[in-house]
């Protein structure tokens, strides 16, 4: 496995047990501000960790609404644009309290990868299932 692909894995396997968790700090630090969040309904500019807090902490409170428990990752994979950024596709599966999809669609992910070993989350556009796209390297997340 490259560089590349253990930095993206670690990311986005923080990423998923932190919304797993709703530990709200976990996620926070898998983006860099400014960023983008973009659904089919807004495009939210986050210009920093205050805004990115706020962002956070109303679509945890959206999953606690909806009773989601558990969140399934049936395809992850990405493709490197270059040495510094992946673009990353993933197919989400909110879960709720009865074991029916809350919600299932895809994301795309601008991530940044830095010569310090990390990587952080730029931009991400969520889209329905139907536009999930499967890229070169694959990535097995959590309970997938």
């Amino acid at each position: 496995m490259s560089i590349e692909h253990q930095k993206v894995t670690a990311l986005f396997d923080k990423y998923l047990t932190g919304f797993i968790k709703q530990d709200l700090f976990a996620v926070m630090q898998c983006y860099q501000t400014p960023c983008t969040l973009t659904t089919p309904e807004e495009l939210k500019y986050i210009e920093d960790e205050n805004q990115l807090e706020q962002t956070l902490a109303a679509i945890f409170s959206q999953l606690s609404t909806a009773h989601v428990v558990d969140i399934k990752v049936p395809q992850a994979s990405f493709e490197l644009m270059d040495q510094n950024l992946a673009l990353v596709a993933i197919h989400w599966q909110f879960i709720d309290k009865s074991q029916q999809a809350f919600a299932e669609f895809c994301a795309f992910y601008h991530v940044t990868l830095t010569s310090f070993g990390s990587a952080k989350i730029r931009h991400v556009i969520s889209h329905e299932i139907s536009e999930l796209k499967c890229f070169h390297s694959t990535i097995q997340l959590g309970n997938n």
